[in-house]
């Protein structure tokens, strides 16, 4: 067999396992703190405090260290409300559980919409 065919199954096996590795934070993100999503946090995402939402055009501002970022979420939008400061495991939310001075996570695609949002529980 040539070294083609061996590259191309090289290259193939690790798009699977990419491709799994991806799937499965998409699956457990919810259970995953505030700020620790591994390879997103500080990266593709905005850690800060909701100053203002919107929710008749579904967007909010957060202020970061850096400034304040409009976000806008979309219909596949996902919300989880973190418990982990109280020791209880994150739960699903609705764009009105973001309330003005919440903590919050929100990951941005690529397209600058917002994939997930965390909101940290009072």
């Amino acid at each position: 067999m040539s070294n083609r065919f061996f590259r191309d199954c090289f290259f193939l096996t690790c798009l699977l396992v990419l491709s799994g590795s991806v799937q499965a934070q998409q699956t457990t993100e919810r259970y995953i703190p505030i700020g620790k999503s591994p390879g997103v946090a500080d990266t593709d995402t905005v850690i800060g405090e909701i100053i203002g939402v919107d929710y008749e055009t579904h967007s909010m501002e957060v202020r970061d260290s850096v400034g304040v970022k409009t976000v806008r979420m979309i219909e596949s939008t996902r919300y989880f409300l973190d418990r982990t400061k109280y020791k209880r495991s994150n739960q699903s939310a609705t764009m009105q559980d973001c309330r003005v001075g919440s903590k919050v996570e929100v990951k941005l695609r690529s397209d600058d919409m917002v994939d997930w949002v965390k909101i940290e529980s009072e």
